[in-house]
């Protein structure tokens, strides 16, 4: 049986959890991820990847492509159709495949798209928001645009099944919870040693490594980070980096690659975007890694997927309590509140301190993810909800 997984845009992050799920189901079943190429390429942490079959369509008339988007749906051949994210360009075209094949459409939810539209509204100035309106006017297929969000997560009924990333949009949307699991095989802290990793990539043995890793943007806290890391280096822990690895080209990114170096000097290191294949060498080299997101419209409804991929590798985490992290890390982690830069300053300052605890957190997190989040575990769940849709 083949699967075509649906993709709103293969530029983006957003083909993480579309790869995701393929590779889940790719243990069982035929699969594809088809969908726009809305930028310049393929998303690059996955550029290279040959396990999956990507069937992508570069999308030329950004005004009227309408004709490059009759080509997608035209293409979608698989017996079941798994559209990632409430939007025009996967579940929107999933409809339209749905009603002329006659197949089963399963949605996929993982973020909140919606808050993500409201907080940028909420944040932007009288005349950003006027052209926030006119772009979402003017290119209403976009995963920005709040009318997109707004009219297809009003047709969420429309699937056949739902599934989610978290507890939050369960509660909204229904649906089953398939965590963003990873392969236990290939994360395997005993595969990747420190030392090795950060001779590498010229990275101090001597200084504890602060490890962010993922897509950095505002509600992701990194800017209060690096003014508690400053802190932290003036008073107590001299010997203690930052390292953040997922920088895009962006200004925002710039911006936070600036106020590293000003604020931390020698004790902070920038990667770019990596290829999913590094994402375990990265994390060996982490003492601990920290996910300090904020609490507003835009983190509400997600769940870091790189927690997930922290406890896989066996790492202590340090996050805020949002979403569903305190659930996960209830017992294998650190959570304090959000917004709260002294608590989680001194939850980092306890763990360098406290390495036989710092130790046993890594291998209860290890335990929890193989015991819940592995491909093992979620790879059960998504078969039968697959059965369900034959």
């Amino acid at each position: 049986m083949k699967i075509s997984l649906l993709c709103p845009n293969l530029s983006t992050n957003c083909l993480g959890r579309t790869y995701l799920l393929a590779k889940l189901l790719s243990h069982k079943y035929q699969v594809e991820i088809v969908g726009p190429i809305l930028g310049n390429g393929i998303w690059e942490p996955l550029s290279q990847d040959k396990s999956i079959n990507f069937k992508y369509f570069r999308v030329k008339h950004k005004l009227f492509p309408y004709f490059d988007f009759l080509r997608i749906i035209k293409s979608i051949n698989g017996d079941i159709i798994y559209a990632h994210k409430p939007l025009f360009t996967s579940f929107g075209f999933g409809i339209v495949a749905k009603t002329i094949f006659h197949k089963k459409l399963i949605l996929d939810i993982d973020d909140w798209e919606l808050g993500f539209s409201l907080q940028i509204f909420k944040e932007s100035r009288f005349f950003q928001k006027i052209k926030f309106i006119i772009k979402s006017i003017i290119y209403p297929y976009g995963i920005g645009s709040i009318i997109n969000s707004f009219v297809f997560e009003k047709i969420s009924f429309f699937a056949n099944t739902i599934t989610v990333s978290n507890r939050f949009l369960k509660k909204k949307f229904g649906g089953e919870i398939i965590w963003h699991a990873r392969d236990e095989n290939f994360y395997n802290p005993k595969n990747f040693e420190s030392k090795t990793m950060r001779k590498k990539y010229k990275i101090s043995n001597s200084e504890n490594i602060i490890l962010f890793m993922g897509t950095i943007r505002p509600h992701k806290g990194i800017e209060d980070l690096i003014s508690l890391m400053n802190t932290k280096n003036t008073k107590n822990t001299k010997n203690t980096a930052l390292v953040l690895v997922g920088i895009d080209d962006s200004t925002y990114n710039q911006e936070i690659v600036a106020l590293g170096k000003k604020k931390l000097k020698d004790h902070f290191y920038f990667f770019k975007t990596q290829p999913f294949s590094t994402v375990p060498e990265f994390l060996s080299m982490a003492d601990i890694v920290v996910i300090p997101q904020k609490k507003n419209l835009s983190s509400v409804g997600q769940m870091p997927a790189k927690i997930f991929d922290a406890m896989a590798m066996g790492k202590t985490i340090i996050s805020t309590s949002i979403s569903d992290i305190p659930e996960v890390l209830n017992n294998c982690g650190i959570v304090v509140s959000p917004d709260d830069n002294l608590q989680f300053s001194k939850a980092i300052e306890v763990m360098l301190r406290d390495r036989k605890k710092n130790r046993e957190l890594g291998l209860k997190a290890r335990e929890e993810f193989l015991q819940n989040y592995s491909f093992s575990a979620m790879g059960k769940k998504i078969n039968n909800i697959i059965n369900k849709n034959v």
